[in-house]
């Protein structure tokens, strides 16, 4: 029969004075604010002891494959979308006057039109693609995180590695389940420190950017519509028609810096839980090996004991 992992709190501290319970992360005692310093290294061997445990029926598998190639993936797709909307604004002044033609009567030109969208058609398909390829990655790479956080001694997260996976490919979904399964695996793995804030600002860049575009293009509109409405010369409408051209593209423009702001912190994110992950391993190794559990490793460089 197959044991499951230890669900012993591993990361917490208890305060000498008053004997209260503490996050790791926390410096001071929350009831008499007492040093966490204080409280001796009682904490972080709790951790180790878990871990120790825990490898006996769950083994740690390294991340980096998944990370590199997740984190190339996202780097590109944000790249990408940046040269799109730096290619559409050579179709600005283009795009100015075929809106000034449309509100004084005339007829949009189909052909350049198709001509200049079918320009772009490539590297937009391209970046879906990537797009995809990309959160199916972050998704097992998170996953796999998750999974090897009990054989780092964080205990046992919220989620297990199964829902973590199926729920970031959830659209709208994995936007409210995401950023709370990555701030829960940055306190396991590490609990002295967050990382909260960079959860928020990448959150902010990669979904809050959805929302400034579609109530941006709302906005916009409804007041393109007003002022028609209210125009009382042809002078009028083309002015404004070059104010919706230019609004939306400025529109699209700070929503592709957004996205690309929170693929950038994204990947920051990895980077940082990668970091802790080998850190925590490397710990865990040495304590095992201390112990006679691995083999010593040995300098090449140096002669064998006589």
């Amino acid at each position: 029969m197959r044991t499951r992992p230890s669900r012993a709190v591993t990361d917490v501290w208890f305060c000498p004075s008053c004997h209260s319970l503490n996050r790791q992360r926390d410096q001071r005692c929350y009831k008499c604010k007492t040093p966490q310093d204080a409280a001796g290294s009682a904490g972080p061997d709790v951790r180790v002891e878990a871990a120790i445990v825990n490898r006996t029926v769950t083994r740690y598998r390294s991340t980096r494959l998944l990370a590199i190639a997740a984190i190339g993936l996202i780097l590109t797709v944000a790249a990408i979308g940046l040269a799109i909307t730096v290619a559409g604004f050579a179709d600005l002044e283009w795009l100015r006057g075929q809106l000034a033609v449309l509100v004084t009567g005339g007829t949009l030109d189909q052909r350049e039109l198709a001509v200049r969208t079918e320009r772009l058609a490539g590297l937009t398909t391209l970046r879906l693609g990537l797009a995809v390829g990309a959160l199916i990655l972050f998704a097992a790479w998170l996953a796999r995180v998750i999974a090897n956080i009990p054989a780092l001694g964080g205990g046992v997260p919220s989620r297990s590695p199964v829902r973590a996976f199926i729920y970031t490919l959830i659209p709208v979904w994995n936007l409210i389940k995401v950023p709370g399964m990555i701030q829960d695996a940055l306190y396991r793995v590490e609990p002295r420190a967050g990382g909260f804030f960079m959860v928020a600002v990448a959150w902010f860049g990669l979904v809050g950017s959805w929302f400034v575009s579609f109530i941006g293009e709302q906005a916009i509109a409804i007041r393109f519509a007003d002022d028609l409405i209210g125009s009382t010369s042809s002078g009028q409408r083309v002015a404004y028609a070059h104010g919706l051209a230019d609004q939306l593209f400025g529109l699209d423009l700070v929503t592709s810096l957004l996205v690309a702001g929170g693929g950038v912190v994204l990947v920051m994110l990895m980077v940082r839980i990668e970091r802790r992950s080998i850190a925590r391993d490397r710990e865990i190794q040495s304590a095992l090996r201390a112990r006679g559990f691995l083999p010593v490793k040995r300098d090449p460089l140096r002669a064998p004991a006589e």
